[in-house]
């Protein structure tokens, strides 16, 4: 019974980032400062309702680097723009879009293969 109550309640939480992601990206672009606390803490969220907590915190920081990086050489090379950067050629909450990008497959991998997908 309370592994079933744990489970609900670590579930919870990621339907909510779910349901909150794509609208926080829609009504908030143009207030990036505002986006990037919002993204942080979904990704807080994420990783604390994570079973491997500590995994989850270093595949959200190494994709949010990496994908911040090579997507900032990107846009130097004029491959495209941002109309607001605020760091680096990309905007801040880009690495933290990254990160939730990774956690997010990392859970849906997860889910499939428990599954015997």
């Amino acid at each position: 019974m309370k592994e079933k109550i744990l489970k609900l309640l670590r579930s919870r939480p990621r339907v909510g980032c779910y349901l909150a992601l794509l609208p926080s990206l829609y009504f908030l672009w143009p207030y990036p400062w505002l986006l990037t606390a919002v993204l942080a803490l979904l990704g807080f969220i994420m990783i604390l309702s994570s079973p491997r907590p500590v995994f989850e915190f270093w595949l959200y920081v190494l994709s949010g680097l990496i994908g911040a990086f090579s997507e900032g050489l990107a846009v130097a090379g004029g491959a495209w723009s941002y109309s607001r950067l605020n760091f680096l050629y990309v905007p801040t909450w880009l690495p933290l879009l990254w990160g939730l990008g990774a956690l997010f497959v990392n859970r849906i991998g997860e889910k499939l293969q428990s599954r015997g997908l």
